[in-house]
């Protein structure tokens, strides 16, 4: 079976990532080369990036990116399983927002909001990275592509919230080993204040309604495995 791990940025990616490469060994991350074919939807730029061509795609079992949803349409197997894990947009937001300050891509006096407002990306980041739907599409369309993606069995997903239950729960259906250690903790602990995060709330109230909606799949999808 293929793998194809949609690394959504601080959602404890990293660290699962590395219980992914202990359970599946020929993987393949294709960081800066991946993206081409769902986000750019362009063969040639890949083939320009990757020196084996889409001959990776047959060779390696696990494919990891903070790309979209859509590299199964170029896979020649049906064989192959989606894998994403997905965080309280907010709690989300402001990790991206110190990882930022970590990077030293914007300056620590920098107020969060500003910071989302100038970043287009972060407004439907998760919602984005599910749907692989075009990213002027209307929200509505896109929320329904990415509720129907994540309620296909070849489509398993949790929360960052309950990361052990996620990878039990990737245990249990691919009969893996389990592996809970987390690392790339953002060090920065800039403490975001009440009335930015109220503000936050209203800024993602979109990619709210998906993590609940999500949420609620989830629940429904995995009560038989979920205790």
């Amino acid at each position: 079976m293929k793998h194809i791990f949609l690394h959504i940025g601080k959602t404890a990616g990293t660290s699962f990532r590395h219980f992914l490469e202990s359970n599946i060994k020929k993987h393949y991350w294709g960081y800066g080369k991946l993206w081409y074919l769902t986000d750019v939807k362009d063969i040639g730029k890949f083939l320009e990036s990757e020196p084996n061509g889409m001959a990776t795609l047959e060779h390696y079992d696990l494919f990891s990116e903070h790309f979209t949803y859509g590299l199964h349409e170029y896979l020649k197997t049906k064989d192959y399983q989606y894998i994403a894990m997905l965080r309280h947009p907010v709690s989300r937001t402001i990790s991206a927002y110190r990882y930022a300050i970590d990077r030293g891509w914007i300056n620590e006096n920098k107020n969060i909001i500003d910071w989302f407002n100038e970043d287009t990306s972060q407004l439907f980041y998760q919602l984005n990275h599910v749907s692989g739907a075009p990213k002027d599409l209307p929200y509505e369309s896109k929320l329904q592509i990415a509720l129907k993606n994540i309620k296909d069995d070849k489509f398993i997903f949790g929360f960052t919230e309950n990361y052990n239950e996620f990878i039990d729960l990737c245990c249990v259906t691919n009969n893996w080993i389990p592996k809970y250690q987390t690392t790339n903790k953002t060090k920065n602990k800039k403490e975001i204040i009440e009335e930015d995060k109220n503000k936050l709330e209203d800024l993602l109230s979109g990619e709210i309604k998906f993590y609940e909606e999500a949420l609620k799949i989830y629940n429904e999808k995995y009560k038989n495995i979920i205790k």
